[in-house]
Formats: structure tokens, sequence, C-alpha cells
């Protein structure tokens, strides 16, 4: 137990520092410009309020880790295995899961769209690419990133981490697709994995947070400092390197096709793989996933 406790304190701290490094930043950017004389650039789809809405959905994310730390017996540290978890209970809390990634969804459109008057569709590039290439890309990304965070970094991370902590676990909704009661649940949280999650988090994370934060900072800055919170919100130890590497490339896959469909398509297949390998029995090490929480 005090291992588990040990490796959430360090998540949170991963987290603060991020934040931190986020306030920071966006104050020495405005110093910079400011001296220089420099103009923000385009387009200006983002404000300064932006910077403070963004957080509002991200909020239900980004409270994971201190919420572990701060109450551990209700975040599930210290509850033992269920083999006799009612159906109803695990479909209930399967679609449960599920709605909580269309609520994320929807907020941060309803800030973006009707607060914020943003055009989602210009400042996502709903519209820049087509479907087919969409596809491809997305299966060839996905593809690349299962081999370098799900297997290359992910059993590096838990090498390492091994020989600090004696108890490594995987994340909690990896476990819980593993004790799916039946094929109704578990087609649900299939969908979940794959569809549900996949959007909400880009939209929030690629789209929103990363958007608004490049316009004030600049695009490294803001790739680096949004895929450490979006890792950190996961709550995982073993996960949080592969999971920043992966967040990192996502955006860097954003920032080159200039459309959010392509990260949403290859966090799809990322986690459609993992999904495989678990049915199959043979996840990797961490079984990085990016499931919900």
């Amino acid at each position: 137990m005090k291992s588990e406790l040990a490796q959430r304190n360090v998540v949170l701290d991963f987290e603060i520092i991020a934040f931190l490094t986020l306030i920071f930043g966006l104050i020495g950017y405005s110093l910079i410009r400011r001296f220089q004389r420099q103009d923000l650039p385009g387009p200006d789809y983002y404000g300064k309020i932006d910077l403070v809405l963004m957080f509002v959905p991200a909020f239900l994310f980004l409270t994971m880790p201190f919420l572990q730390v701060a109450f551990p017996e209700a975040t599930g540290l210290e509850q033992k295995e269920n083999e006799t978890l009612n159906r109803i209970e695990d479909i209930l809390g399967s679609v449960v899961n599920v709605g909580f990634f269309i609520f994320v969804v929807f907020l941060t459109y309803a800030i973006m769209r009707w607060m914020r008057n943003i055009d989602i569709v210009e400042a996502f590039g709903l519209k820049k690419m087509s479907f087919r290439m969409i596809v491809i890309i997305s299966i060839l990304g996905g593809a690349a990133t299962v081999f370098i965070c799900g297997v290359f970094l992910g059993e590096m991370a838990q090498n390492y981490l091994s020989g600090i902590f004696t108890d490594l676990r995987e994340q909690a909704p990896v476990q819980d697709f593993k004790k799916s009661t039946s094929q109704i649940t578990l087609v649900i949280k299939v969908i979940g994995a794959c569809i549900a999650a996949p959007l909400a988090e880009e939209v929030l994370f690629r789209g929103y947070m990363h958007g608004a934060l490049r316009r004030f900072t600049s695009p490294i800055f803001a790739a680096v400092v949004v895929s450490a919170l979006f890792a950190s919100a996961h709550g995982n130890l073993p996960a949080l390197m592969p999971l920043w590497i992966l967040a990192i490339l996502l955006t860097v896959s954003y920032e080159v096709t200039k459309t959010i469909w392509v990260p949403i398509g290859i966090h799809a297949v990322f986690n459609a793989v993992n999904v495989v390998f678990i049915l199959a029995g043979e996840e990797p090490e961490t079984a990085a996933m990016l499931f919900w929480f």
C-alpha cells in the first residue's frame, strides 16, 4: 500500500510541476513579447480568457491524481479484487464512463462555440483532409505509437520503476476491462476505449488546450506542457512516461496535418490494438492504455 501511495504522490508532483511550468511559461512568453514588441501569432481563434476556460472541462481529468492521494480508499487503493461484481453494476459503470466522455465533448463544444463563438470546423480543421487519408495516417500512426509507447517505452519504464517500487499496478481501467462480466459490458467498454475516450481527450487536450496555449507561448512549449498534464491525469506511474511521449506524438500529428481527426484516429487505433492485446491475454508490459478513470 505504501508503494502504491508513493507512486501516486510522484504522479501528483509531476502534474503540479507541469501546471507551474504552464503558469511561469505564460508569464515568461508575455514578458518576452512585450520586451521585443511582438504581436501574438495568428490565427486569433483564442483569447486570454480561453487559458482559464479550458480548465473547466480539464478539471474533470486533472483532479484525479489529487483525489488518488487525498482519498486512497475511495479511489481503490485499499480495495481488493471483487470477483462477484454484479452485472448490473458493471454495465451501469461502463455506461457512466462513456457518458462522462460524451459530457466532456459537449462541455468543450459549449464553451468554444456558445461562449467564445469559435468556429470549430475551422479551428480544428475538420474539413482539411479526406476520410481516406485520415484512415491511412491513423492506422500507420497507431501502429507506430503502439510500438514506440506501448512496447518500447512501456517496457523501459516498467523495468526502471520495478527496481524502485515493489508493487507496480496497471491502470484501474485496464484491470476493470479484464473483469468484464458480460458481452454487453465488454461492448460498452470497447466503445468507450476506442471511440468515446479518443474523441473527448483529443478535442479537449489537443484541440482546445494545445490550441489556446500555443497562441500565447509556442507550439513546442504547449505540446510538452499539455502532454504532461494529459499523462499525469491518467494517474498511473508506469504509464506516465509512455503516455507523455504518446501525447506529444499526437500533438505533432495535429500540428503537421492541421486536423483534429488525425490524432483522434491514431488514439483510437492505439487503444484498439491494446484492447486486442488484453482480450488475447498478451497485452504490453505496462498496458499503457488511454481509457477512462
